[in-house]
């Protein structure tokens, strides 16, 4: 199979893996690739007074470093559609905004970073 074609879904895969994950954890999923003319947000939920964008990274290995998996200028577009969607989304203006990722290894092992980007 294609590598890019493979990689794709398994991103498809990683994405549903760490929606299973987050509502066994409590959290409800609001929106799943959410896309904006400022960026995509792979999963936008919400758990308690939070409004959480996940950015969802699903590789072979454990070793890669968070700084690796993740730049700043992706957490700058997430962060600008997180704002795009409170605007739309008025109900959650109370809520406290934050980026957490999301590193799927090892097909099935899930580390959860919360707090990983702030402005």
């Amino acid at each position: 199979m294609n590598k890019k074609i493979l990689n794709y879904w398994r991103g498809i895969f990683g994405e549903y893996y760490a929606m299973l994950y987050l509502l066994l954890h409590g959290y409800k999923i609001l929106k799943r690739r959410y896309k904006t003319k400022f960026g995509e947000i792979d999963i936008i939920g919400s758990k308690a007074d939070n409004l959480i964008a996940f950015e969802v990274k699903t590789r072979n290995f454990k070793n890669e470093k968070i700084e690796e998996a993740f730049n700043q200028y992706q957490f700058y577009r997430i962060s600008n559609a997180l704002k795009f969607f409170l605007n739309k989304n008025e109900y959650y203006s109370k809520f406290t905004l934050r980026i957490d990722a999301i590193l799927i290894y090892n097909k099935f092992k899930i580390k959860h970073i919360k707090n990983v980007w702030f402005e």
